[in-house]
C-alpha cells in the first residue's frame, strides 16, 4: 500500500512540475500562477519555489481538475502551432472575438475552472455557439 502512495505522490510531483513549466513558458506572472492553480487566496506567489523544487502541490480535486485544463490548453495549442512554442504565449495573452475582447488569460483568471474548460473547449472546437 505505500508503494501505490509512493506512486500517486511521485505522479503529482511530476503533474506539478509540468504545470508550472507550462506556465512559464506562457510568461504568466507568478500571482497569476498561484490563482490559476487554485491555490488559497492567502498563497504568496513565493511559495511556488517550493513547488518548483519538487513538492507536488496539494491532493485537491479543484487543482488537479486545473492541471488537467491547463495540460488540455498547453496539448491544444501546442497541436494547432506545432513550429512556434512562443505562439502559446502570445496566443494566452492576446486579446480576441472570441473571448469578448479578453485574453484566454483573462477569461481564464476571471471565471477559474469554468473559464479554463471554455479555453479548452474553443481551442479544441467543442465551444458552444
Amino acid at each position: 500500500m505505500d508503494t501505490i502512495h509512493n506512486i500517486e505522490e511521485q505522479r503529482r510531483i511530476d503533474l506539478t512540475r509540468t504545470a508550472l513549466e507550462i506556465l512559464d513558458e506562457w510568461g504568466i506572472k507568478p500571482d497569476h500562477q498561484v490563482v490559476l492553480l487554485g491555490l488559497p487566496q492567502d498563497t504568496r506567489p513565493r511559495a511556488l519555489a517550493k513547488y518548483r523544487k519538487g513538492s507536488a502541490l496539494p491532493d485537491e480535486e479543484g487543482i488537479l481538475l486545473r492541471i488537467h485544463y491547463l495540460l488540455g490548453i498547453h496539448k491544444a495549442v501546442c497541436s494547432l502551432f506545432p513550429h512556434n512554442h512562443m505562439v502559446g504565449q502570445y496566443w494566452i495573452t492576446t486579446p480576441t472575438r472570441s473571448f469578448g475582447g479578453k485574453s484566454p488569460l483573462d477569461i481564464m483568471l476571471r471565471n477559474g475552472i469554468s473559464g479554463m474548460q471554455r479555453v479548452q473547449d474553443h481551442l479544441n472546437g467543442t465551444a458552444d455557439w
